[in-house]
């Protein structure tokens, strides 16, 4: 039953990590996949479980392999984090529909077109 415990809050602090990285509030995440705020609340404490579905959709709004949130600081293995810039922006795009990240994409795009030939100019 220990073995169980510990796992419980091994996955919760892995999916705060997680939310936390994507700059969601709990109630966010809670609406996203369809569970209340209490229970994401109680699932990041490790006072509560999750069955393998619940952490199917939870891991795929975060964006993580499932695998990964079994697994205690999976997030500083996995190498250097993301520049604050990089990581606010990916979390302002995730709320968007696929034609909006696209016309930002090509916004970005534009702008960097734009500035190597500016540079070029000089």
């Amino acid at each position: 039953m220990q073995n169980r415990v510990e796992l419980s809050k091994v996955i919760g602090s892995r999916v705060r990590e997680e939310r936390r990285r994507l700059e969601l509030t709990q109630e966010e995440l809670a609406e996203r996949v369809g569970l209340s705020t209490n229970y994401i609340a109680h699932l990041e404490r490790g006072s509560r479980g999750a069955s393998l579905e619940t952490l199917e959709k939870v891991a795929g709004l975060l964006e993580v392999p499932v695998a990964s949130l079994f697994v205690a600081g999976a997030q500083k293995q996995a190498g250097r984090p993301l520049p604050d810039d990089i990581r606010r922006l990916s979390a302002r795009l995730r709320g968007l529909d696929a034609r909006t990240r696209q016309l930002v994409f090509n916004i970005a795009e534009a702008i960097s077109h734009w500035k190597r030939g500016r540079k070029k100019k000089k």
